[in-house]
């Protein structure tokens, strides 16, 4: 939980001011710099668009998920989703399984095939990162690491 909204903080609109261009510009060079290169060097599936690769990504992470959860995690329409589902479920990537005392509800899991294709892309995106970090030394890569795991650890209480 988060500070109580009644108590004095010292947070003013012009902080959210700045953590707002603050993310804005972090997300542009994620982007730039990262997303773009993993992209062009991806080492899996050339014919999965990015929200299958998204959802794909997610899968491999948290194991498994409704479509429901799929939707919100992925910032999707659950018709979107829907769709992605499909298209990964005819490629052989992921499958649908009947939860456990729902049979109205379904889970969505990744197939080997899946789980091989994201070790794949892992596996290329390490390489990636690796050529990249050639550029800084020891010390600035262990400091990005330590702040960034300080501000997901901070944004998560949020």
């Amino acid at each position: 939980m988060g500070p109580d909204p009644g108590k004095d903080t010292g947070i003013d609109m012009e902080l959210a001011r700045e953590l707002h261009r603050t993310l804005i510009r972090f997300t542009g060079l994620h982007h730039k710099k990262f997303l773009r290169a993993f992209r062009a060097g991806a080492g899996g599936d050339a014919r999965l668009k990015k929200n299958q690769e998204r959802l794909i990504a997610f899968l491999y992470c948290e194991g498994k998920a409704t479509p429901s959860e799929l939707s919100k995690k992925l910032d999707m329409e659950k018709g979107g989703v829907t769709t992605l589902i499909d298209s990964l479920e005819k490629m052989g990537y992921v499958a649908r399984v009947d939860a456990p005392g729902d049979r109205r509800k379904n889970i969505v899991l990744l197939t080997g095939q899946g789980k091989v294709h994201m070790e794949k892309v892992i596996s290329a995106h390490q390489e990636i990162l690796f050529h990249m970090l050639k550029k800084l030394d020891r010390r600035d890569v262990e400091e990005l690491i330590t702040n960034l795991k300080k501000a997901i650890a901070i944004i998560e209480r949020l």
